[in-house]
């Protein structure tokens, strides 16, 4: 027991002298500022200790520190500075127990090994816990004490603790690795010990060092030469041992180190923070690699002696293996989950990667409890009872689609039974997502029903054709103008041939001459504002028809022609004209009227004033009551022709009407008979303001303007505007309207953007047959008539225009509060 305690402390004097004399060897190396080295040694060194012997050796490293420390900072010269120093000290070595000590326990504990750099998952517990965590510990005791302590101005806390934190992690990732790699020489990648080519790799490595290291500024490889070290350390991790590979490391790192002290290297720098930064960096990523790689063929080769001691077992099991291999292959490559499950335990007995990636490794588990939620025992739906024949054996494939009730996903099945290794019969299934195809199927109904709404919706017929003239589609409008009982009556017809097969005058169409079979051959578009339709009933349809060719990849598969039944604008346009028409024989009749009637009017009162002075026996008054008589049939017949011409007060029926009523209804009227060039727009009265008027009076008087309007925009694109809205006239209105009284006014604009107006003909336009239209083409009555209907209504109209600028019309006519009927 004795000689046991004198070991123990041997060690623990061995671990604390081991720390000492390196900690000095590592300070011959610092980088300045201060103390600063890219590598401290003690920190791999004892970590790699206490993995090989355990939380043991924890005294000797704490004494080790705390002898390093003191021995840096003790100062004998005050009570208080020798008590901060060793508050420094102890909190130093606290720090390198929890470090290394305490960061080999939990490595240890974790992994299961001592020696973590054998598999990927013990190097990823060695990387966080022992270089990450552990030497994060170290310097925040270690740097912590040296601040409290006083050694260490507080400004500099966070220098000090990056590099104290750094150089303790580099050190562990440096020399750890290398003293367990030798000390545990079976435990990592195994790979043979070739002396030659060993002394190779070392030569090598070690001229290709200095030429790197030793290398100066002004070389052009100065700086880059240092990456043909990788390929030297990568040949010694992937053909030689574990512990060499290392070695090579630490040589590498030893020649940063010292080239860098020496104010060379392709690390050093002016600033010494960035120097300190490269070699670490360097030497951290290059030992991280060499490890990474070491223990990636470690498990390689790990996998390939299981594979060689499988193949020992007898031909049955290794055929089994190869078909379970070729099997795992096969669903692997499949893009579609696939299990296999008991049917009647309901154990996973495999899952493809797929399958894996979306519910985890869930093999020789239930299937119902992972595979979905909320069962309480196996899934209703479960297609076991589908999959064999009533004498045991494989039915065929059972088809059928499923939401799944964990990812939500739209699954496309198929199942099977299929006989395992064993020779049971298991329930296979393959499912494929159709997430996306269901989605897009949804859109795409969605889609059709939203086109399915909007051509039932709309007034105007539609249909499409293929190249060959053949009816693909049709709308319920298209069926219901043509006279058909619905669109699938036109679907599959040629419409030519069905709706378009004569002209209007009884002459046959051929195909080739057909205006829509024509556009959509060629792939243009065209608009033919009045053509005939043949209905079911075989009578003619009037429209107005736009045609525009369908193209796929810029190939023309067919075309859409959109039509309107122009039959209303037609008669309407017929209507306009005839009383534009009449309005204009009328004011003539009317002027000629008026006229005679003052001729009239002397006869009829002469010729009484001289029958009655003849006697009743005079021959001459039976002749002058004839005279009389015929008179006063004129006179009938001349009253009659001025309410013609509604010259006559008599005539006129005055109403209190809405004047927003008058102009929405014009411009209804309007819309169906002017050219497809012209829009016509109000904007109405927000008051609703009412006027006493005779509708079809100012009706005319609108639409005449509007006609004028049309002709002043002379076949170009144009707009006619109509502006309502109630003013009160003052003063300031005097000047324009010199007819009118002040009050409240109702004021309708109408204006357009036509050619405009001189000022000379601004100054004759309300003139009694004036006109600038050629001969035949107008009166020149329109607008004196139009005077007169306005003035009738007690109101006034007035005219602005330039040249190039329009025109605008204000009509004024005085508001009334009465009501309406």
């Amino acid at each position: 027991m004795g000689l046991r305690v004198d070991r123990s402390l041997l060690e623990i004097l061995a671990v604390a002298t081991a720390y000492v004399v390196t900690a000095r060897i590592g300070q011959t190396l610092a980088i300045p500022p201060g103390n600063v080295t890219a590598v401290w040694l003690p920190s791999g060194i004892m970590f790699a200790w206490a993995m090989i012997r355990g939380p043991r050796i924890w005294p000797g490293v704490f004494l080790g520190a705390f002898a390093g420390n003191a021995w840096a900072y003790l100062d004998m010269q005050s009570l208080a500075t020798l008590l901060a120093a060793l508050g420094s000290a102890s909190a130093n070595g606290l720090g390198d127990v929890l470090s290394t000590v305490g960061a080999a326990w939990a490595v240890r504990r974790l992994t299961g090994t001592t020696h973590p750099f054998g598999e990927l998952s013990n190097l990823l517990h060695f990387f966080w816990i022992a270089v990450v965590f552990g030497q994060f510990i170290s310097a925040l005791f270690g740097v912590t004490g040296l601040a409290v302590a006083g050694f260490l101005p507080w400004e500099n806390y966070a220098y000090t603790f990056v590099t104290w934190w750094t150089g303790d992690a580099v050190g562990v990732v440096v020399l750890a690795p290398l003293i367990l790699s030798l000390a545990f020489p079976g435990e990592g990648a195994n790979r043979w010990d070739n002396r030659g080519e060993s002394l190779a790799a070392f030569s090598l490595l070690v001229l290709i060092a200095a030429l790197a290291f030793g290398m100066r500024e002004d070389n052009p490889f100065h700086g880059s030469f240092v990456f043909a070290l990788i390929p030297v350390t990568l040949w010694a991790a992937t053909r030689l041992q574990d512990w060499f590979a290392f070695f090579c490391v630490a040589v590498v790192a030893a020649f940063a180190i010292v080239a860098t002290s020496l104010r060379t290297g392709p690390f050093f720098s002016d600033d010494i923070n960035l120097a300190l930064i490269q070699v670490q960096f360097f030497i951290g990523v290059m030992s991280l690699s060499v490890m990474t790689l070491a223990a990636g063929l470690a498990e390689r080769n790990r996998a390939r002696d299981q594979l060689a001691e499988a193949r020992v077992d007898e031909e049955a099991h290794r055929q089994a293996v190869e078909s379970e291999n070729r099997f795992r292959r096969v669903m692997n490559s499949l893009d579609a989950v696939v299990y296999v499950a008991d049917m009647e335990t309901y154990e996973l007995l495999f899952l493809n990667d797929s399958a894996r990636r979306l519910f985890g490794d869930v093999e020789r588990q239930t299937c119902w409890k992972v595979l979905q939620q909320g069962q309480t025992g196996p899934c209703d739906f479960c297609t076991n009872k589908y999959l064999l024949n009533a004498d045991g054996t494989p039915a065929p494939t059972y088809v059928w689609e499923f939401q799944n009730t964990i990812t939500g996903n739209w699954l496309d099945c198929r199942d099977r039974a299929i006989e395992w290794l064993d020779g049971r019969y298991v329930r296979m299934e393959v499912a494929t997502d159709i997430s996306q195809k269901k989605k897009t199927d949804q859109d795409l109904k969605e889609s059709e029903e939203m086109l399915s709404m909007v051509l039932a919706s709309t007034s105007d017929g539609i249909y499409a054709i293929d190249t060959d003239g053949i009816c693909t589609l049709a709308n319920p409008a298209a069926a219901h103008l043509l006279g058909y009982e619905g669109p699938e009556k036109l679907v599959g017809q040629s419409m030519h041939e069905l709706i378009h097969h004569t002209n209007a005058d009884g002459a046959l169409m051929r195909k080739s001459d057909c205006h829509a079979l024509r556009a959509v051959r060629e792939g243009r578009s065209i608009t033919i504002e009045n053509e005939v339709f043949w209905k079911a009933d075989g009578t003619p349809l009037r429209v107005r028809y736009a045609v525009q060719p369908i193209k796929k990849d810029d190939a023309i598969i067919g075309g859409v022609t959109s039509f309107t039944d122009i039959t209303e604008r037609i008669e309407a346009e017929k209507t306009v004209r005839q009383a534009q028409k009449m309005e204009a024989v009328g004011n003539l009749a009317g002027g000629i009227a008026h006229d005679v009637n003052n001729m009239l009017l002397p006869i009829i009162a002469l010729t009484g004033l001289t029958l009655k002075q003849l006697p009743n026996d005079s021959r001459d008054k039976a002749r002058l009551a004839k005279v009389i008589e015929a008179a006063n049939i004129a006179k009938k017949l001349i009253s009659q022709i001025l309410a013609f011409s509604r010259r006559d007060d008599q005539e006129s029926e005055f109403k209190v009407i809405a004047v927003n009523d008058l102009v929405r209804d014009t411009v209804k009227l309007l819309q169906s008979t002017l050219p497809s060039t012209v829009t016509v727009q109000a904007d109405l009265d927000p008051d609703n303001s009412l006027i006493e008027a005779d509708v079809s009076q100012l009706e005319t008087v609108l639409i005449n303007l509007a006609t004028n309007a049309v002709d002043a925009i002379a076949g170009n694109v144009g707009e006619i505007r109509f502006n309502v809205n109630s003013m009160t006239m003052g003063p300031e209105h005097h000047s324009r309207t010199t007819d009118l009284s002040p009050g409240n006014y109702v004021r309708i604009a109408v204006s357009d953007n036509g050619c405009g107006m001189s000022e000379e003909i601004l100054q004759r336009l309300f003139d009694p047959f004036f006109t600038t239209k050629a001969v035949g083409e107008g009166t020149g009555l329109g607008l004196s008539m139009a005077y007169g209907v306005i003035a009738k209504h007690g109101g006034a109209i007035t005219v602005e225009s330039e040249v190039g600028k329009g025109a605008i019309f204000d009509i004024l006519i005085p508001r009334t509060t009465k009501t309406g009927e």
